[in-house]
């Protein structure tokens, strides 16, 4: 048994001068995860590729050799968190470097590339190219430590467009709850930047956003030189991280999180975290006291796929008097190629018990080495939670028992939905949901079975919602319009019971924030060929427009494209616009897309605007069309009733040139009805549900306004 030395990693690395080694050399970083392609699904499977560009930070130029061992790998990983729980949902084959760029993307490129990677210098792959199936390696022929690998390299088994992607179970991706959350991570390893040492700031990660179908989308901002277990500790700072440092070979990561099930039961979370090691891991195991109560054991990985010899076996739990582990059905002395933890990996254990995890022994894979992780310090929670006995909510929302009450910002006038219920059967339970206003109090008063009342006792405004207590029932959710004035309250529902140690069940505190939003115009700065994210709720710009409905899926955020539409999961930057990809690709509604340039100088502007009643509007106004004199007017209206209009349509100053398309679309490969828009003014026609409407021509014209409703009806003046 190995103990070494080892730091809680209680603050995010945002740069070099704080993370990397700092040794001369090459040093390969992910500069920035610009784009992310979605892939059509298949056999159950979701895949996805994303863009990574890397940069040289060193002090030295990079190999980047084509055809030789001299070149980088770039591995892509899927991560989710829903309830807490952190989970690599997937991850793709390798993209093997082939000619590097000169960009300046991280630092001031000394101008040398092709077959190298120049000091400063940044090279953009994108996500097509790392996506492209054919050209994909395996990440078992790679030593991540090292950065060997073997050339020629072998390659894929291709049955389907997920095939040596980055593959996802869709049950993975689709129809989540709310709440949860994606984050995407590239890294890269080479043998050169291995070489002096610079092989612990390969990676980097992103956000990603997510729709019922699956569809992902980029937002924020690249994190550089950072493992994506660290978005998990940025959204929730409550998640501790320790770092294990095999000696004279790879690192981990071992993460943890505590979700308060009750009183006196918790789920612990923990996950491990393969960065470079080579070795791998092949069992996991926590330190329990004597009599500790353990239920629920799960593991969670993603498996490995198109004809990998990696075995995906999932690691059986166990549980004994002194520890709770997991570990390997097929040790190393077994099958070199079983199922263990390899580099650009993450699996995941949990257990619900009781009492307080002791320290934590990481066993290797290849040589059955442990090393041991001190225990992680739980903290005190200080805001009760939702339990079965007493659950109260707004619009469904959850709190975490160490963050905060549960919060709901509604917009004055908006509607909302007010839960409440209990699985208490004892007879003679009753209930009522105390209230007042302004904030609730952390650590407020603890009952004598730990659960704690969050409300401020002492307020004068303290009052019951009910004039009496009520008899308990088992779920109740009441629509409600918030007032036009704005309110802050808390609230909380007690369960009377005789079961109960303390005679009754709290439900969490629920902070409701009425609050007052006003309507904005935005003005967009697009280039040629550009696209824009435009988010909406409360804290944007656009607070009045929580979400907009197309084709039946709500979405929080859309695209503004300079080439005349508005997307939803990603941006576009295509200036030809054709059937095929206005049916395959994203979901975009197309007020006049063809090959615009707002960027062309003049009077034309592109702006997002938003109305107190909920509307928003997106307006191009005299964008000029490229390389020609022809200007086009046009908004995309989104209404709070579903309605989708392309209005004030009008092209001026001479004929257009290019293939345009108005219409809208659902993408993800829909059928497509075509229509002749001017035949149809005065008009409201139906097409078969789900389909996307559209015209296609170079002179698109001869109407004002086309509005789809949800039930694909289209009305054209």
């Amino acid at each position: 048994m190995k103990t070494l030395p080892l730091a809680i990693l209680v603050t995010m690395c945002l740069c070099a001068s704080v993370c990397a080694q700092g040794n001369p050399g090459p040093d390969i970083i992910v500069g920035d995860l610009p784009g992310i392609q979605n892939y059509t699904p298949a056999g159950g499977f979701h895949a996805y590729s994303v863009g990574t560009t890397s940069c040289n930070i060193g002090t030295a130029n990079a190999n980047w050799v084509a055809n030789t061992v001299d070149h980088p790998v770039i591995a892509q990983q899927l991560y989710r968190v829903r309830d807490g729980v952190f989970e690599q949902v997937g991850h793709s084959w390798l993209k093997h470097g082939f000619v590097a760029l000169t960009g300046n993307l991280c630092q001031t490129c000394n101008g040398q590339g092709g077959s190298v990677l120049g000091v400063g210098c940044s090279d953009p792959y994108g996500a097509g190219l790392n996506g492209s199936q054919n050209s994909l390696g395996p990440r078992f022929e790679v030593n991540p430590y090292s950065g060997l690998f073997v050339m020629p390299h072998g390659s894929a088994t291709i049955t389907d467009s997920t095939s040596a992607r980055l593959r996802v179970p869709s049950s993975k991706v689709m129809n989540q709850p709310a709440g949860t959350r994606f984050f995407i991570e590239g890294q890269y390893v080479a043998k050169d930047d291995a070489n002096v040492g610079n092989h612990f700031n390969n990676a980097a990660w992103r956000e990603c956003t997510s729709t019922a179908s699956g569809s992902l989308s980029l937002t924020g901002l690249t994190m550089r030189e950072e493992e994506a277990v660290f978005a998990w500790k940025a959204m929730d700072p409550t998640v501790q991280i320790a770092t294990l440092n095999i000696p004279g070979e790879g690192r981990f990561y071992v993460g943890f999180n505590v979700i308060p099930i009750s009183a006196s039961v918790n789920r612990y979370v923990y996950t491990l975290s393969n960065v470079n090691s080579d070795l791998a891991a092949g069992s996991f195991s926590v330190a329990m006291p004597n009599g500790a109560v353990i239920q629920n054991q799960t593991f969670l990985d993603a498996d490995y796929h198109s004809g990998s010899v990696w075995q995906s076996t999932d690691w059986p739990g166990t549980a004994s008097a002194t520890s709770v582990s997991w570990t390997t059905p097929t040790p190393f002395t077994v099958n070199a190629n079983g199922p263990a933890l390899r580099w650009a990996s993450t699996h995941t254990f949990t257990f619900e018990s009781d009492a307080m995890p002791g320290d934590i022994t990481v066993g290797l894979f290849k040589n059955s080495n442990t090393y041991t992780v001190s225990g992680f310090t739980i903290p005190t929670p200080d805001w009760q939670i939702n339990q079965p006995q007493a659950s109260m909510d707004v619009n469904g929302l959850t709190n975490n028992a160490f963050l905060g009450p549960i919060q709901a910002v509604v917009n004055t006038g908006a509607s909302a939905t007010w839960n409440y219920g209990s699985n208490v059967s004892s007879i003679g339970s009753m209930f009522n949901v105390y209230y007042h206003l302004g904030n609730g109090v952390s650590s407020g008063i603890t009952l004598v079975d730990g659960q704690i009342v969050n409300l401020n006792v002492a307020s004068p405004t303290l009052a019951p919602a009910f004039p009496a207590l009520q008899p308990t029932i088992a779920s109740a959710s009441v629509p409600f319009t918030a007032p036009n004035v704005a309110l802050d309250l808390t609230m909380q529902m007690m369960v009377t019971d005789v079961a109960s140690l303390s005679g009754v069940w709290l439900s969490a505190a629920t902070e409701l924030d009425i609050v007052t939003c006003s309507a904005n115009t935005v003005l967009h700065s697009l280039g040629d060929d550009d696209s824009v994210a435009v988010p909406l709720g409360v804290g944007t710009d656009h607070e009045c427009v929580t979400s907009v409905a197309f084709y039946g899926t709500t979405y929080t955020t859309l695209f503004v494209n300079s080439n005349g539409s508005v997307s939803f999961n990603t941006g576009s930057s295509d200036f030809t616009a054709s059937s095929s990809e206005f049916l395959q690709e994203m979901p975009r509604a197309a007020g006049h897309w063809s090959d615009l340039n707002p960027s062309s100088g003049g009077s034309g502007t592109v702006s997002s605007s938003s109305t107190t009643a909920g509307v928003l509007r997106v307006t191009f106004a005299n964008v000029t069309e490229w390389s020609q004199n022809a200007t086009v007017n046009f908004e995309v209206a989104f209404y709070p009733n579903g309605n989708v209009g392309i209005e004030n349509h009008q092209i001026n100053s001479g004929p257009w040139v290019g293939t345009t398309i108005v219409g809208f679309s659902p993408g993800n490969n829909a059928t497509g009805s075509v229509v002749d828009l001017s035949s149809l003014v005065g008009s409201s026609t139906s097409y078969p549900l789900g389909n996307a409407v559209y015209e296609i021509g170079t002179q698109v014209t001869g109407f004002t306004s086309a509005t789809l409703d949800p039930l694909n009806n289209l009305t054209v003046n």
